[in-house]
This record gives structure tokens, C-alpha cells and sequence, in this order.
């Protein structure tokens, strides 16, 4: 992502770590050293696939754009980088875009700065630009906006603080999905993982983990070539 927009700025650190320290304006949180961002990313990476589907998604998407921007791994372009990333969680998980326009900046920085103390503020700001960005596409396609979004943010504002302080009430309940994928495959063999995901109404993420869980358990496998294939228990 980095390379592909960057490189039109400075080609020489596209895509590049960066290999000088560096800070995030308006913040006051030292960011980490040079050295240590190949391990911090490989982390981060191996973070993202064990999450999804498993947290609340716009909680997982402003975790994701947090866990990002406190590595900092280009020279430039970061916060960009985790836009992107935090979207394209979003939209993974059937969510339309938070955009961050300007005037929103202040309160952008203050949240993301203390989120690893409080994550609760990042996430209801998350929440909020998802909100309104909704109501600005529905005003592009010529609709009304008859919710009232300020009631809605407060009524949320308790669930949201829930979310995040209790990780049981984000959690698939794994053992009722497991069972679920076995009786679907069962009763129709040769289904995908897409097709799957709609007949038990989780989404594609969760039930791709919980396939692969079931094929290292020796209870499905998957039949016939990779587009056409699929699963049948054993």
C-alpha cells in the first residue's frame, strides 16, 4: 500500500522502514526505535488474522489503525497506512468507510495518543466518522437521513465501553459455530466457505478460521480444485 501511493512522493522510501527515528505530529508519544520494526510488523501481522472476526468489527478496524501508527514504520505516509488498513477492515467486515476530514484532526490525535491506555475514546470516534460518512453517502444517493445519529451515538456509548472492557461479549461463541459448520457440511456436502458463511450467518472471516480449525482436527476436508472444490466431513 505504502509503495503503490508513496512512490509518486519520494520513490526511494516507498515501501521502505525507515531507518531514521521519527514522531507523530501534534503527539507526544515516542514512537519506536528503527531496529526494532521488523519484529514489531511481524507481530502486528500475525495479530491481525488471530482478531478478526473475533472482536467487534469497529473495534478490530481502530485497533488495527492504532497498532499501526504506534509502530510507525515509514519515514511518511503512516497515517495513511493505517486509514487504508483501518477501511479495509471496515469494508472485510460489510462496513461502509470512516473517513477523517481535517476539522476532526484534534480529536483524531488526542483519541489515537492515549488509546493504549483507553481505547474505549478511539473506538466511539471510529464509530462516529463510520456514522457520518453513512449519512454522507445516503445524501449522495439523494436520500434522507431520518436517524438521529447524536441519540443513537449516546444510547451506543455504554455498549461500546462493553465491548471493549469484556472481551466475552466480542467473542464468537466458538464451540456453537463449529457445530453449525459440521451440520451445514454435513447436510451439504461440497459447499464453500462463502456459501457457508451465508447459510450459517457469520461472516466469511470467522467461518474460514473456524474451517481451517476443523481441518487440522481431521474433522473436514476440502475436495476438487480450488476454485470449484469443497468441504466434506470425514
Amino acid at each position: 500500500m505504502h509503495r503503490l501511493f508513496y512512490s509518486q512522493i519520494d520513490k526511494s522510501n516507498a515501501g521502505v522502514w525507515r531507518t531514521v527515528r521519527v514522531f507523530i505530529s501534534g503527539s507526544h508519544r515516542a514512537l519506536p526505535a528503527p531496529e526494532k520494526i521488523p519484529s514489531l510488523i511481524a507481530e502486528f501481522i500475525q495479530w491481525m488474522p488471530q482478531n478478526e472476526g473475533k472482536l467487534y468489527p469497529i473495534e478490530f478496524a481502530a485497533r488495527v489503525h492504532q497498532k499501526f501508527v504506534y509502530i510507525h514504520p515509514f519515514v511518511d505516509g503512516n497515517g495513511r497506512v493505517a486509514r487504508l488498513l483501518m477501511n479495509l477492515a471496515l469494508l472485510r467486515a460489510g462496513w461502509t468507510l470512516a473517513i477523517i476530514p481535517p476539522i476532526c484532526r484534534h480529536e483524531y490525535i488526542t483519541t489515537l495518543d492515549k488509546a493504549e491506555r483507553q481505547i474505549a475514546p478511539f473506538v466511539r470516534f471510529i464509530r462516529d466518522r463510520v456514522c457520518e460518512t453513512q449519512k454522507e453517502l445516503l445524501r449522495l444517493m439523494g436520500q434522507s437521513v431520518s436517524l438521529d445519529v447524536h441519540e443513537a451515538k449516546q444510547a451506543d456509548d455504554d455498549r461500546v465501553n462493553d465491548r471493549v472492557n469484556d472481551r466475552v461479549n466480542d467473542r464468537v461463541n466458538d464451540n456453537t459455530v463449529t457445530q453449525e459448520l459440521l451440520s451445514a457440511i454435513a447436510g451439504n456436502p461440497g459447499m464453500r466457505s462463502n456459501e457457508l458463511a451465508v447459510f450459517i450467518g457469520k461472516s466469511i472471516p470467522t467461518v474460514s478460521r473456524h474451517l481451517k480449525i476443523l481441518r487440522e482436527n481431521g474433522k473436514i476436508e476440502f475436495r476438487g480444485a480450488p476454485k470449484t472444490g469443497g468441504y466434506y466431513t470425514i
